[in-house]
This record gives C-alpha cells, sequence and structure tokens, in this order.
C-alpha cells in the first residue's frame, strides 16, 4: 500500500508489517531501481475500537527531482534494517509479555506460588513462572518452594578430576565458546587429566596462535583441524587422553552452514558430550534459537557464558525449561580473568534467586 507524502510531492510511502514486506511492496509497485529516502516505524487506528497496528513506511523517491540525493534501494543500510528488526522484536516481545501477564496474574495457582514475586523480579518469563507454579502445586506437598526449584535444575556438580571422554563445543557467534574451551582446558590440567583440545576450521591465524600459547603454558596437546576429512583421522589419538575437547566453528558461520562434510563428521561423532554454550545476556530470540540449535544438533548439556554480564539472571530458568538439559560449565567471566565452574543445582538456584554464582576468580596455577 502507498500514499503520497502531503509536504513533498516528490516522496511516495509504500508500507508493510515489517521491512522486508515493504520492501518487497517497493520493487514490486516502483521496480528494482526505486530510490528510498528513508524508512520508519508508524501506526494506525484499526477498526473503531481502541487497537492500533503497527508498521514500517519506506519513503520512496518519485520523478527525476530528487533522485541524485538519495540512495537507491539496494544501499538501505544494514544498520537501518537491524535497527528496525531490533523494534519489531521489542514490540513482539512486550506484546507477548503483556499477554502473559494477562493471562497469568489471574491463575490462583501462580498467585500462590510463593516464589512467582521473586523470580518475575529476577527477569524470568511468565510461562516459566506459570510451568513452575503448577509443578510446585503438583508436586511439591508441601515441600518449601526453594528446595522444589533447587530439584528441577539440574547441573554436573562433581569435580574436574571426574572428567573424562570427547566433548564437543557448539554455539552461535560471539557467545565466548572458545574462551570457555581455553578455561576447561586450563582446569582440566591442573587437575592432573591428559587433555588434547582440537581447534576445527579456525577464522584466522590469531586463533591459532592463541591456542598454541595457551598449550604451551598450561601443558595440553592441541591440534588444528583444517578440513574436514582431518577430523576423522584424528580420532584414532582420542583414547590417549582422559578428556578431548573439541572447539567447533560458530553455527551461524560459513564451515558449519556450507560444509555438509563437516556437519556430517560431526554429527557421525558418537560416544560425545555436546555443549550447546549460551552466552546468558541473551535475550527471548537467542534463546528460542538455542532450543532448536539442541534439538538438531542432539546436545546432551548446555554451558554458560557471561554470567557476569546478567542483568535478569532469571533468564537461566527460561533457558533451562527451553532447552531441557542439565548445565555442564558455568562462566562468570572471561578466560584468564575468571575461570569456568562445574556448577551444581545450588548455585543455579542461588543465580536465578540472583543470590550467588559470582565470577569465579582466576583458578589458582601449581608452579
Amino acid at each position: 500500500m502507498q500514499y503520497r507524502q502531503p509536504d513533498d510531492p516528490n516522496l511516495i510511502r509504500v508500507r508493510g508489517d515489517s521491512l522486508s514486506e515493504a520492501l518487497r511492496n517497493v520493487r514490486r509497485e516502483h521496480g528494482a531501481e526505486a530510490r528510498i529516502v528513508g524508512s520508519r516505524t508508524v501506526y494506525r487506528s484499526e477498526g473503531e475500537g481502541l487497537g492500533r497496528r503497527r508498521e514500517i513506511e519506506v519513503l520512496v523517491a518519485a520523478g527525476d527531482g530528487s533522485a541524485e540525493a538519495v540512495p537507491a534501494a539496494g544501499e538501505v543500510t544494514a544498520a537501518l534494517a537491524a535497527e528496525v528488526a531490533r523494534l519489531e522484536a521489542m514490540a513482539r516481545d512486550l506484546e507477548r509479555r503483556h499477554d502473559e501477564s494477562e493471562a497469568t496474574e489471574a491463575d490462583p495457582i501462580v498467585a500462590a506460588y510463593p516464589l512467582a514475586g521473586p523470580l518475575r523480579a529476577t527477569g524470568a518469563g511468565e510461562q516459566t513462572v506459570a510451568r513452575l507454579a503448577r509443578l510446585y502445586a503438583a508436586e511439591s506437598a508441601g515441600r518449601e518452594p526453594t528446595h522444589h526449584l533447587r530439584s528441577l535444575l539440574r547441573a554436573s556438580g562433581g569435580s574436574w578430576e571426574d572428567i573424562a571422554g570427547s566433548h564437543l563445543f557448539l554455539g552461535q557467534t560471539g557467545v565466548g565458546k572458545t574462551e570457555l574451551v581455553l578455561g576447561a582446558a586450563a582446569r582440566l590440567r591442573d587437575a592432573g587429566r591428559r587433555v588434547l583440545v582440537l581447534l576445527l576450521m579456525p577464522r584466522h591465524d590469531g586463533d591459532v596462535r592463541r591456542l598454541q600459547h595457551e598449550a604451551a603454558t598450561h601443558g595440553y596437546d592441541a591440534a588444528v583441524i583444517r578440513e574436514s576429512g582431518q577430523l576423522e583421522r584424528s580420532r584414532a589419538y582420542f583414547d590417549g587422553y582422559d578428556a578431548v575437547l573439541i572447539d567447533t566453528p560458530a553455527l551461524d558461520a560459513t564451515p558449519m552452514r556450507d560444509d555438509p562434510e563437516l556437519r556430517a563428521q560431526l554429527a557421525g561423532l558418537e560416544a560425545m558430550h555436546r555443549h550447546l554454550v549460551v552466552a546468558m545476556d541473551v535475550e527471548e530470540p537467542v534463546l528460542a534459537a538455542a532450543a532448536t540449535a539442541r534439538r538438531d544438533w542432539e546436545c546432551d548439556w548446555v554451558a554458560l557464558t557471561r554470567l557476569d554480564r546478567t542483568r535478569r539472571p532469571g533468564r537461566l530458568a527460561d533457558l533451562l525449561a527451553a532447552v531441557a538439559v542439565p548445565v555442564s560449565l558455568a562462566a562468570g567471566g572471561r578466560w584468564p580473568e575468571a575461570a569456568p565452574s562445574l556448577p551444581t543445582a545450588e548455585d543455579l538456584l542461588k543465580h536465578v534467586l540472583a543470590v550467588g554464582l559470582a565470577p569465579a576468580s582466576a583458578v589458582a596455577r601449581a608452579s
């Protein structure tokens, strides 16, 4: 749908429910060479009630008068698209929270749940609060509510001396996956374990040099896998180590997206612990993507990073409800300033209620 801009005869407004739809409308109505002036979020009344509908409005130059002053449609900046996507996601999140709060505030089970208020205060979602309230009502039989919640928060616990086998680490770009792997390798070596770290298809030589430095500093073995066939051949050496840690390319990076042989090799690795690494300063869309990745890669653990950046610690309850697997590792800060830990259910409970799981200090080194 298009509108003539009343204060400028050379501008036409084209609208859509999203930026991508508005741009499709521009191309359909004005051709691929249409020139874009800008875009904005607009609202219009809907029906006779108080409701309103949100749309994205794109301004298009009409005629030759302003053709030289504006960029081509194909030159709409990534920053503009990202900002519109952010606003759309925020609007969806606000609408979802409004609908959830209306549905749960009137629920007597949720109203009677002793931890509803504390969980909301730390940022847990309403669906998670409602689910925990119903589980508590059905299973608690008068148990202290924090004890019941702790029983639902599964974690690895244990000690570094007990960790063994092969471990595959998966995650999106920027979640701190490599930091976690390097920190875990150092802690395992400090516990006397024989450790091998494999770096799959590194982004650049800087990653390789850092792995070499870390391995030399902490006394574990390391290797770089630059093509998928090398991974299969390296499996013959796994039995010589107590623990093998495999740092993969980001799930949204080119090797994992476009190399079917690599994906097949990773999917075919049997008897391997699969850790989905999730940064805890994420928002709702990332939690949904984490649940999908957990299913696609059959991960049996979730590892947490950026606990030091979390403003809403209750989101951990949302994450665990979404991925439905226990927590293996937790990193409270960047390595080596802070070392990863093996959290217990009690640690997770304290974090969800915003009373614990602070960033761990750097692990002491044996001389």
